[in-house]
């Protein structure tokens, strides 16, 4: 897997309250996904780590991990349940 300019992590579902879904593209197939969803007010839930076997130990799943990160800073929430 290359890593380009362009981010392949595009997010496909969001709003703060229905959570957010985002697809590792991986050259036109899913390499990977990850998911939030509220829990409460302060606090959200990572759901749906997954990569696929190629896809690990290359850093993928870090960027996937920070980019849930990111996403719930912005919206406010304060703690992230695994």
């Amino acid at each position: 897997m290359n890593s380009t300019a362009t981010s392949p992590i595009s997010r496909r579902r969001t709003g703060t309250r229905a959570g957010a879904f985002w697809v590792l593209d991986a050259n036109g197939t899913i390499g990977g996904t990850i998911g939030v969803i509220p829990k409460d007010a302060e606090t959200c839930e990572l759901r749906r780590l997954y990569l696929k076997a190629a896809y690990r130990g290359h850093g993928w799943g870090t960027k996937l991990a920070r980019t849930v990160i990111d996403w719930s800073e912005e919206h406010g929430f304060r703690r992230i349940y695994l």
